[in-house]
């Protein structure tokens, strides 16, 4: 019977992934304690993502080599790397940090460094102030392990919380689209009344972004027709699958051609209309929505993605210019457009 020593070295393999422009294949390598049967994380690994110092993890030997095998139980800890890129503000940015209790611990020097955030620590302050040097090209940060307490953490609703919510109930659901609607109106519900009403505005703001002729033209390809209902449907499941694919959309509609829309459980995410007002109605316990609720106020500012929606962007199309508009959508579903 193998008996686990007290401290060993376990070997963590960095995730396989596209990260910051090269594939990643390694491992590395951290002293960690016995705890029971399992063991601790004494510090948060350098480069492997999702894991953080305390974190209690599973281990399996072979071949002489202690490897990690899974996460037992979180600390609550999440953890960030940040690259100062002016020497100078060195002082400033981590006297900041440390203010708003982010643990700091040097890395390769004092322009390079990793943040961990304890789990009693309010991490959206935190964030905002790493957006604002980040915004003004004064230091770079990645998120490598934001742990849920944190990531929902919100006090305010802007367009990056409102994809980071759409995102992780995407990741949670595995795509189902039901399940997404349950997952994302439960994080939602979490929050006070004034984000749910920012999270239904903004929603209502990239729906009307969205409302361009090419993007119409991409579900006349992938569905045959286009009606009114569709059209919105459609927009809001561009939503749905994140920011980074809604972007891609936006910018050229042929980019759809890299999926297999399914025509019966892709095309349209309707649900994700009402979330807003379910995460409102679960939040208050007031079951007949009235003025109060996110969609009566988003519409009273002016964010009407019907009757009163703002004219198609771009130019007009003809059936006969489609396959020109968008060709690489137009060979993958010719056979729709056609039938």
């Amino acid at each position: 019977m193998l008996v686990y020593p007290d401290e060993i070295l376990l070997a963590i393999p960095y995730h396989t992934e596209y990260y910051e422009g090269w594939i990643n294949h390694d491992t590395e390598y951290l002293k960690v304690r016995r705890r029971q049967e399992h063991y601790k994380l004494s510090e948060t690994p350098l480069y492997a993502h999702d894991l953080a110092v305390g974190d209690i993890v599973s281990v399996v030997y072979d071949n002489g080599t202690y490897f990690f095998n899974g996460i037992i139980e979180e600390s609550g800890y999440s953890s960030l790397r940040l690259n100062i890129y002016h020497k100078h503000l060195c002082g400033e940015i981590t006297d900041m940090i440390s203010g708003l209790q982010g643990e700091i611990k040097m890395l390769w020097g004092p322009d390079l460094l990793r943040v961990d955030v304890p789990s009693h620590v309010d991490y959206a302050p935190i964030k905002e102030y790493l957006d604002a040097v980040s915004h003004k090209r004064h230091a770079g940060f990645w998120e490598t392990c934001i742990r849920k307490k944190h990531r929902f953490d919100l006090r305010t609703m802007d367009k990056f919380n409102f994809w980071d919510l759409i995102e992780e109930s995407y990741k949670q659901s595995h795509g189902d689209k039901e399940q997404q609607i349950t997952i994302l109106t439960d994080l939602l519900q979490q929050f006070d009344t004034q984000v749910i009403i920012e999270f239904e505005k903004i929603f209502r703001e990239l729906v009307i972004q969205a409302d361009t002729y090419k993007v119409m033209a991409a579900l006349k390809i992938v569905d045959g027709f286009v009606t009114d209902d569709s059209y919105l449907y459609f927009r809001c499941r561009l939503i749905s699958r994140g920011r980074a694919f809604f972007n891609d959309v936006l910018e050229n509609p042929d980019y759809l051609a890299n999926y297999d829309v399914s025509i019966t459980s892709d095309i349209d995410h309707e649900e994700l209309m009402y979330v807003a007002t379910r995460a409102y109605r679960k939040k208050t316990g007031i079951e007949k929505e009235d003025d109060t609720f996110p969609r009566s106020i988003a519409y009273a500012a002016g964010l009407d993605y019907d009757f009163g929606a703002p004219p198609t962007k771009g130019t007009d199309w003809t059936e006969e210019e489609l396959p020109v508009l968008l060709p690489r959508l137009w060979q993958q579903y010719l056979h729709i457009t056609h039938s």
